[in-house]
């Protein structure tokens, strides 16, 4: 883990094939980028998938042999190990995981700081929490008349390393910023809504064309800073 202590990092962005193929398989931008971070994390031990439905992000990370990885769910339908709200006490004794998976769940969840203790009470000490949540994204959940939870926060560095420290997380926090520049954000935004696969790539080359080039107009002056300026989601690691 790295990352200063009062700005997010940068990581590499997914590679260029990984990235397209993403795209065209219809996913987000944010998505292809959490899915890159899944898949260069090598867990072991006991490993709870926190809220992930019928995702099973937790397929993609490289898990050492003799690990096991249970999921909850608010709901029975993605077939979770156990159904659980996840701000309410989870059925799982203090210290007994290794790590844990909180993966676009934490925006939804009203009682946030009381979400992350929990999370912290069932960590054993030098366990990590891999955390995402979306910034420059829409609000996913104003296309159903109901919905099981909401979308109803969006949190910059300094606010999720102050309510992990404050959660119980006293080791190190690394804050990642996933993100390109603004035209990259603003396609992103803007491909959600567009019909057509072929429609939604043609405007996220447009957007990652722009980014570039303004990236490599800025190196020549003050650096790129633009995917923290404009970042599309956060990946976090944070140890127990």
């Amino acid at each position: 883990m790295s990352g200063g202590a009062n700005q997010a990092a940068r990581g590499a962005a997914p590679g260029g094939a990984r990235l397209l193929a993403g795209l065209r398989a219809g996913k987000s931008l944010a998505r292809v980028w959490m899915e890159e971070r899944l898949g260069g994390l090598s867990v072991s031990g006991r490993v709870l998938d926190l809220g992930g439905g019928g995702a099973r992000n937790h397929e993609r990370l490289d898990l050492e042999a003799g690990s096991h990885v249970f999921t909850t769910d608010i709901r029975a339908a993605g077939r979770p190990s156990f159904v659980a709200d996840a701000e309410s006490a989870l059925p799982i004794r203090d210290r007994a995981l290794d790590a844990v998976l909180l993966l676009n769940v934490l925006e939804h969840s009203y009682h946030h700081r009381q979400l992350l203790e929990e999370v912290a009470r069932v960590l054993r000490p030098g366990g990590v929490l891999y955390l995402y949540v979306p910034f420059l994204y829409p609000r996913h959940t104003a296309a159903y008349e109901t919905f099981l939870v909401d979308d109803h926060f969006r949190y910059g560095p300094q606010t999720l390393r102050r309510l992990l420290a404050e959660s119980g997380f006293a080791g190190p926090v690394d804050v990642e910023a996933c993100g390109f520049g603004a035209f990259t954000a603003a396609a992103s935004i803007a491909a959600l809504g567009l019909p057509g696969r072929w429609l939604r790539l043609a405007i996220h080359a447009v957007g990652l064309g722009a980014d570039r080039w303004i990236a490599l107009w800025r190196g020549r002056r003050a650096g790129d800073s633009a995917a923290l300026e404009w970042p599309m989601a956060f990946w976090v690691e944070a140890v127990r």
